[in-house]
């Protein structure tokens, strides 16, 4: 692991307690922080770091929507969805989806993210 939580896949395969009802944050070499399903953790080579979800630190909607200023250089946050469970999306998607009902920041990329995307 990491310094920032991050552990590569060819170092140590994630276990399903590193879940949230299921899912997982991965690090994808091209997109960066995705949410995925346990089950998918191996659906591309893209997929190079895992992290396992938070429990804490989750913002209600009702307290404070995201804002530009919270999302990453994709703008997106870290979102849990009541029909579509985590999900990273937009941060202007707040004022469209009412199923929206938390969010985070998203996780900085591993340190070494670089050297994995040397090899794509």
């Amino acid at each position: 692991m990491d310094r920032l939580g991050w552990t590569a896949f060819d170092e140590q395969e994630p276990d399903e307690t590193a879940c949230i009802q299921g899912w997982l944050l991965i690090w994808h070499v091209f997109r960066g922080v995705v949410a995925e399903k346990w089950e998918n953790r191996h659906a591309t080579p893209m997929f190079t770091h895992w992290m396992a979800m938070p429990t804490q630190g989750w913002i209600p909607v009702s307290s404070r929507k995201p804002s530009k200023e919270d999302a990453d250089v994709m703008n997106c946050v870290l979102a849990s969805h009541m029909i579509d469970g985590i999900t990273v999306t937009g941060w202007h998607q707040f004022e469209h989806d009412k199923y929206l009902t938390h969010w985070m920041r998203t996780p900085a990329p591993p340190v070494d993210g670089a050297a994995y995307k040397a090899r794509f």
